[in-house]
């Protein structure tokens, strides 16, 4: 599916709207049919103005980046006892 197809399916899937619309009709989410600033065609939420795909994105890299800490931690762990076992 290429850009044009993705869009004209976002339009139909999502009436365009704006955010003050959506607020006013209680909605979490609104879609706009512009481009973010990262390069989606997404929804957004109503609370912030953020395109549902950055939010995700950021939120997918929080992870790794608390994985990779744990990981790191339980690598030092390991080591730490097998140095005290000699």
């Amino acid at each position: 599916m290429n850009w044009s197809e993705a869009n004209k399916l976002a339009l139909d899937l999502f009436p365009v709207s704006t955010r003050s619309e959506a607020r006013a009709k209680g909605h979490k989410k609104y879609f706009t049919g512009k481009i973010c600033k990262h390069g989606h065609i997404s929804q957004r939420y109503v609370s912030n103005g953020i395109c549902c795909n950055c939010l995700l994105t950021r939120l997918r890299n929080n992870v790794l980046i608390r994985v990779d800490k744990q990981h790191a931690q339980q690598v030092k762990d390991y080591v730490k006892e097998v140095i005290e076992m000699k």
